[in-house]
């Protein structure tokens, strides 16, 4: 039940028709409004007629209650109205209308619940923008990474992210590529808490001044805007095969113009996993029946560490300075293989680390210029030991490391023209040097051993145009183009990507979007090497120098429903597509 305390007032406006009257001014008619307790009703609508309903005079009660009309009949009618009182009707006659005592009208409800639920998802600039808190509301999630992986269409194989519809995906910080790898940015989104992120942006064509191609998903890390100290630490535990967990301890201290943060995560790896192998391999006009059971063991120590220095010069004016830095020192890795072929162990020791610096400007104009610089180091240590069925040995010990020095700038400017349209260009450079070798001693038995050491240097120069613009009527679209000349090594190659994009905004219930995007996937540096690793006594790793990147052609159509269901339809198209895959030695067993 509720009650109103507002005074509203009325005025009413009349037209007399085909009546004639005759007013004395100077004669008036006065009386006084209270409630129920004796206390004046202000504001409330006194409207004088005939005792036929023809209108003469209105006025409204002051603060008193006092209310005065203009006009003297023999007899009279008052309608007093308001709001929050029973409209009443009386009678009279002469120039005092007394008190008139109004009831209170009870605005009695029955009892409403509202039911609501905040969108799934909203398109944004021809973006799928989530809100990962919302979406991890009845979900079991610890951190960023696996939030990422609730997302429709986002599930993890083998080690990394996909999205389905599209042939690559990239995972970008707020807006930006960065030159840390894959596992190196997974390792940070595991250890950055959901809370801390403000938005999670999903593109199957990514617009060029994000600086990758295909598919992307954008993760909005917040800003600060207050004055405020946060932070949390969480511990997990879990047991598969081993009892494994580790620690994360985060911070922020943030105010209008600064923010801090600082993250650390410390994790005890260990893993274990079986692979059932059987081989029927033809050699020399015999078939051999292989089978055998390899079991792969990882222990090791992983720590985590991330600060960030954000200042706003203004609401338009940012800078970020970031360090992010990864370890994992004393990493072991095993290999027990049995079977009817052989029999053998591989161990293999790893120390790696990897710093990383950022620093990005972003204008009040339009215009973004940033950079970064990644150094990754590793160092192992080999050693293989396999028994054969037919009582040879085989056995080596192997030294090898790699160094890689990423560079990486950029600089996008954009401008807001009229009647929505808006215009884009921008610039990036990327160079890196990757360092690569492997020395192998203490070799015993027929195995293929080759020493390497390889200097490559890769090169990649990005420049773009893109115009934009969107429509009243819901609609906006996007196109671009983007010239690229990329070396490494000996191989040049000049290319242009096509881009775009186009959203259909019916109604917050129905959402068309269509994109196009282009790509190259270039090889690892491992992939293009003459190197050989060696699994077990009977399964290699070989490289294979030459190959050359691969080009990816993707058509998107999607239809949002009611903002949270989603329907996908694309297609994909790869020429000179390459792939690992497993094939069986004609002049060997291997």
């Amino acid at each position: 039940m509720m009650r109103l305390n507002k005074v509203i007032l009325s005025v009413i406006s009349y037209i007399v028709v085909g009546s004639f009257q005759i007013v004395v001014w100077g004669q008036t008619i006065s009386g006084k409004i209270i409630d129920s307790e004796q206390r004046p009703i202000e504001g409330a609508t006194i409207v004088l007629q005939t005792v036929d309903s023809i209108y003469i005079d209105a006025s409204i009660s002051n603060a008193d209650g006092i209310f005065t009309l203009n006009g003297q009949q023999e007899k009279y009618r008052l309608i007093i109205q308001h709001l929050l009182f029973h409209t009443k009707q009386v009678t009279g006659n002469g120039k005092n209308a007394g008190t008139i005592q109004l009831q209170p009208q009870d605005y009695a409800l029955d009892e409403v619940v509202v039911k609501a639920e905040r969108p799934f998802v909203k398109v944004e600039n021809g973006r799928l923008g989530y809100n990962l808190v919302v979406l991890s509301e009845k979900q079991v999630v610890n951190n960023a990474y696996e939030a990422l992986m609730r997302l429709p269409g986002v599930q993890e194989s083998k080690g990394a992210l996909t999205l389905v519809g599209a042939g690559n995906l990239t995972v970008i910080l707020n807006g930006k590529p960065t030159t840390m790898d894959v596992g190196q940015l997974e390792t940070l989104l595991r250890n950055t808490p959901v809370n801390r992120v403000e938005k999670v942006e999903v593109m199957y064509s990514a617009p060029p001044e994000y600086h990758v191609r295909g598919a992307v998903i954008n993760v909005v890390l917040k800003r600060s805007n207050d004055y405020s100290f946060q932070g949390e630490v969480s511990a997990d535990y879990k047991n598969q095969y081993f009892n494994s967990g580790g620690m994360k301890g985060n911070f922020r201290l943030s105010t209008p113009k600064m923010a801090f943060d600082v993250m650390y995560g410390a994790n005890d790896v260990k893993n274990m996993e079986y692979i059932d192998l059987d081989s029927r391999h033809a050699l020399k006009n015999e078939r051999y029946d292989i089978s055998q059971n390899e079991q792969l063991r990882s222990k090791y120590w992983n720590h985590n560490f991330r600060t960030a220095f954000e200042y706003n010069f203004n609401d338009n004016h940012t800078i970020n300075v970031i360090y992010t830095g990864s370890y994992s020192p004393d990493q072991h890795n095993s290999s027990e293989t049995t079977g009817n072929y052989q029999t053998s162990n591989v161990d293999k020791y790893l120390d790696a680390r990897m710093n990383n610096v950022t620093l990005q400007y972003h204008s009040g104009f339009g215009l973004e210029i940033g950079g970064d610089y990644t150094h990754y180091k590793s160092d192992n240590h080999q050693s293989l030991y396999a028994d054969y069925q037919d009582g040879r040995q085989s056995s080596f010990s192997m030294v090898g490391g790699q160094r890689i020095d990423r560079y990486s700038i950029y600089a996008d400017q954009k401008h807001s023209l009229s009647k929505g349209w808006s215009l884009g260009y921008g610039v990036s450079y990327r160079f890196a040097k990757d360092r690569d070798f492997q020395t192998y001693d203490k070799v015993v038995g027929d195995i293929h051993t080759q020493n390497m050491y390889s200097d490559l240097k890769e090169q990649t120069t990005n420049f773009y145009v893109s115009l934009s613009k969107n429509y009243e009527t819901g609609v906006s679209f996007s196109v671009s183009a983007t010239g690229e000349y990329y070396t490494i090594g000996n191989y040049h190659k000049w290319a242009v990507y096509p881009q775009a994009s186009l959203t259909y905004f019916k109604t917050p219930k129905h959402t068309f979007q269509f994109s196009l995007s282009t790509d190259k996937t270039y090889p690892g540096y491992w992939d293009m090497q003459s190197s050989v690793s060696y699994l077990n006594g009977y399964t290699e790793l070989w490289g294979t120098p030459g190959l050359k990147p691969m080009t990816n052609y993707n058509l998107n159509g999607s239809y949002i429903l009611k903002q949270k269901y989603i329907f996908n339809l694309f297609f994909m198209h790869t020429p000179d597509y390459f792939i690992q895959t497993p094939y069986q030695s004609t002049d060997r067993l291997a």
